[in-house]
């Protein structure tokens, strides 16, 4: 009988022909009233089967049929089973029996049609959740107590590899072991024993896959709804290569991007950023004030009003400035970008590249240089021609001196080193022309003979200093090359050695045979000229045979030692210096070896 009337329960007339629930409601009575007449109701119970009936019909067919109901019932209980039978007429107890009947009738009516109402928008609500976990993409497990799966939706089941049929009352650990041990496994049980919800992302072996899940603990069990995100990882990931791809790009080409939002004042920097101000990846925190304080305070308000033009609405800015990294090296940084403007015409936001141009710079201060010692070189060769000529008419003068038998011996001695000087003037005319048509052929000649000449000029300024000097001249060492050149090379040395040199200082020159340092088969003559003078400093020294670099301030050009070099390099040798600022061991030592 429950069984029967729990599958009534699930019957709506309601929106049926009304034809249909009225005549429903009169067989309900009739059938009532053919029940009424069995041994158990009858006269004793007169209104115990119409009651049945009453509540039925309110239940099946709605508010209209079950008081047409209530009404027929009321009268044929009345008529067959309360006195006077068989008369519609009511008797004393009879009236007052049948008004109960209405009244009780109304309230069963009353209370089925309410619970009629719960009955029909719970199986709405139960449809509508059926509905809605049947069509949803996210799958959804629940789990009683002991792990044993009681629903699965379908979407869950196809996200297991599985269908409903196959997880529905099976254990959880023994549907899929792999999940034992597994990172599920842990959070489930956690969420367990804390009474907390858990949010976790798994990685499922067996399908090669990624899921996020959330389980929920209850009192009947667990619930838990979990998603397929194997696509979004991967393109997570490829975002992420994506873009520690164009940060290393960015840093191995020396740039770096940032963005700002004006609004916010939120600033963005690329790793670039940090790297290319000397500083480490986010050891400072990517602020306005901060990239302000990278700028030298020299260049910082060209860099700021060049970005305030651009935010008035010029919108696009391009500035160099320079910045100091922590080891004190100074570098330059060019950046570029623009301001983007909201439709109200106000700026919104600023996107910018920085970008290292410190090697553009040297190169344009190399280009000046290269220009500024083209234009000596010019001007040299341009004297050299001009003096030319006065210095053969000078020679020839001398010669008909010379010719002069009236002379002492001391008077042709000083004619003939004067000869011997403007000889060595016209030479150095010569080498100067000589870079840019150089017509001078070598010879074989004695090092220590070219270096002795050389030194001879010298002599009274180094007697006046009282200069201790001491020479060693190995027999025998001759190269190829031009003397004039040499020479020129041995004059410099040996002026700056003196230059160097304190009074009472001491000045050596050796000559002697040699081999290439680098090269032990190739064999040539070495010079050392060494001296005990101040010595040059460390930060002088890479720096010493760069053309126009000197240490002598307003006396010297910064030519010497780098014509030096480049005539060395000539004649395929090479030139070294040592040097020491030490007190009491101070001193330079240059060493030049000329290939035999």
């Amino acid at each position: 009988m429950h069984g029967l009337l729990h599958r009534l329960a699930g019957v709506d007339l309601y929106g049926k022909h009304p034809a249909l629930r009225y005549g429903l409601a009169l067989f309900l009575v009739l059938a009532a009233l053919a029940a009424n007449f069995m041994p158990i109701a009858g006269q004793r119970l007169p209104f115990f089967f119409f009651f049945g009936a009453v509540a039925l019909t309110a239940r099946l067919c709605g508010f209209g049929p079950a008081i047409m109901a209530t009404v027929i019932s009321g009268f044929m209980a009345n008529f067959f089973f309360l006195p006077p039978y068989f008369s519609f007429r009511f008797g004393s107890t009879g009236l007052v029996q049948v008004f109960l009947f209405f009244m009780v009738s109304l309230l069963i009516t009353s209370v089925t049609l309410q619970k009629s109402a719960a009955d029909t928008a719970a199986k709405k609500s139960q449809n509508q959740l059926e509905e809605t976990l049947r069509t949803i993409t996210e799958g959804f497990i629940s789990y009683s107590p002991a792990w044993i799966i009681t629903y699965v939706n379908p979407a869950g089941a196809q996200l297991c590899g599985s269908t409903v049929a196959e997880m529905t009352g099976r254990n959880l650990w023994e549907l899929f072991p792999a999940l034992v041990g597994n990172q599920m496994e842990v959070n489930f049980k956690k969420a367990i024993f804390e009474r907390k919800p858990v949010h976790f992302e798994m990685y499922y072996p067996p399908l090669t896959r990624w899921y996020t899940v959330a389980g929920y603990p209850g009192s009947l069990g667990f619930t838990a709804i979990f998603q397929d995100i194997t696509e979004t990882r991967q393109t997570r990931e490829a975002l992420r290569t994506t873009e520690r791809r164009l940060q290393f790009a960015q840093v191995s080409a020396r740039l770096g991007s940032w963005e700002w939002n004006l609004k916010t004042k939120e600033l963005w920097w690329a790793e670039g950023i940090w790297l290319l101000h000397g500083r480490a990846i986010g050891s400072v925190e990517p602020t306005f004030e901060n990239w302000m304080a990278f700028i030298d305070p020299a260049d910082r308000d060209g860099v700021q009003l060049t970005l305030q033009q651009a935010l008035a609405g010029k919108g696009e800015y391009d500035t160099q400035y320079r910045t100091t990294f922590p080891d004190g090296s100074v570098h330059w940084i060019g950046a570029r970008g623009r301001a983007i403007f909201d439709e109200a015409g106000l700026p919104e936001r600023m996107l910018g590249v920085g970008m290292d141009i410190t090697s553009n710079k040297q190169a344009e201060d190399a280009l000046r240089k290269s220009e500024k010692l083209a234009a000596a070189g010019r001007l040299a060769a341009t004297i050299a021609h001009e003096i030319n000529n006065p210095l053969e008419a000078v020679t020839n003068l001398l010669y008909l001196l010379r010719q002069n038998d009236t002379w002492d011996n001391n008077s042709r001695s000083y004619v003939s080193q004067a000869e011997h000087e403007l000889a060595r003037i016209a030479h150095v005319a010569r080498q100067t022309l000589g870079f840019y048509r150089d017509t001078t052929s070598p010879r074989l000649m004695e090092l220590a003979k070219i270096v002795e000449e050389s030194l001879f000029l010298y002599l009274p300024r180094i007697q006046a200093k009282g200069i201790h000097l001491s020479r060693e001249y190995d027999e025998g060492v001759q190269v190829t090359g031009l003397a004039g050149e040499i020479r020129q090379v041995i004059s410099n040395l040996v002026a700056n050695a003196i230059d160097a040199l304190p009074d009472q200082g001491d000045l050596r020159i050796r000559v002697h045979h040699s081999k290439e340092l680098n090269n032990s088969n190739r064999p040539g003559g070495r010079i050392v000229i060494a001296d005990t003078g101040s010595g040059i400093p460390p930060e002088h020294r890479k720096k010493l045979f760069e053309p126009f670099y000197t240490t002598k301030q307003d006396v010297g050009t910064g030519l010497g030692l780098w014509v030096s070099r480049e005539i060395v390099q000539k004649h395929g040798g090479s030139i070294s210096l040592h040097s020491s600022v030490a007190p009491r061991r101070s001193g330079t030592v240059f060493s030049i070896f000329l290939p035999a």
